[in-house]
């Protein structure tokens, strides 16, 4: 400290930080819109799969079990998108590691399943489909611009 008590006050100068709009970027809009595309796909390859029943099967159960099931992932897909749509941060690694634990399931499942039955192809384009899809939007949700938008919006809450 000067003692002079003319001298100006010290301070540290610096440039300000560039702002970061909290309006959403058209990448993070995209990305939600193909992450909502990937489970539309998901649910008509489903309902689909209700048409083209084995003969022999419990027709009542898996009707029950699938309506469930998709209503199950609706309800997670919609909290899981709405937060990434909102700017929470941890969604985004949530649906990376899920789609990562997807694609390990897949993997052990073809390594371990016998090659007896064959898997019907619109389920595996359904699911390869699906799996571009999420990746693409994942890849957009990490991008600079959206993480820079997720770190402005932590900041503000």
């Amino acid at each position: 400290m000067n003692d002079n008590p003319y001298a100006p006050p010290a301070t540290t100068v610096a440039d300000p930080e560039a702002p970061v709009s909290l309006e959403r970027p058209s990448i993070v809009v995209l990305a939600v819109r193909l992450l909502w595309t990937g489970f539309a796909i998901s649910a008509v390859t489903s309902l689909y799969g209700l048409f083209v029943l084995s003969a022999g099967v419990p027709v009542a159960i898996v009707v029950a079990m699938t309506l469930i099931g998709l209503a199950v992932a609706a309800g997670i897909s919609y909290a899981i998108f709405t937060a990434v749509w909102r700017g929470r941060g941890w969604a985004r690694w949530v649906i990376a590691v899920l789609v990562v634990l997807a694609l390990v399931v897949v993997v052990l499942l073809f390594g371990l399943m016998p090659r007896v039955r064959a898997i019907p192809w619109q389920t595996a384009a359904s699911f390869c489909i699906r799996m571009a899809l999420y990746i693409t939007a994942l890849v957009m949700l990490f991008t600079p611009t959206a993480s820079a938008w997720y770190r402005e919006n932590a900041r503000w809450r």
